[in-house]
């Protein structure tokens, strides 16, 4: 049951919110962040991983670790592999593969 809540959440659900705050594109403002940034997201989902790609180039401190075997819910599908990447970029180092978008 769980697997067919996230689904319909993702295909649906998830949809509405950002449909309802109208255009909300905010990358530009980005631009003058400093701070390193760790985008992490799932490889199975290329449509919306190329809008990931995108906020990956708009900071220039930021890097992106497509996870090749998890899609939208990266975090529930492959969460040894999130948990452990985002624990690597506390402690001050980048995850394995990480990619700097140009």
């Amino acid at each position: 049951m769980a697997a067919a809540t996230l689904s319909y959440y993702f295909r649906y659900t998830a949809q509405l919110g950002p449909a309802s705050l109208g255009v909300w594109d905010y990358s530009t403002s980005l631009a003058s962040l400093r701070a390193p940034l760790l985008v992490i997201y799932g490889a199975r989902d290329p449509k919306a991983l190329a809008v990931q790609r995108e906020w990956t180039t708009a900071v220039d401190s930021a890097r992106l670790l497509a996870v090749s075997t998890a899609g939208k819910a990266v975090h529930v599908e492959r969460p040894e592999i999130v948990f452990e990447a985002i624990d690597s970029f506390f402690a001050g180092t980048w995850p394995d593969a990480v990619e700097q978008v140009p």
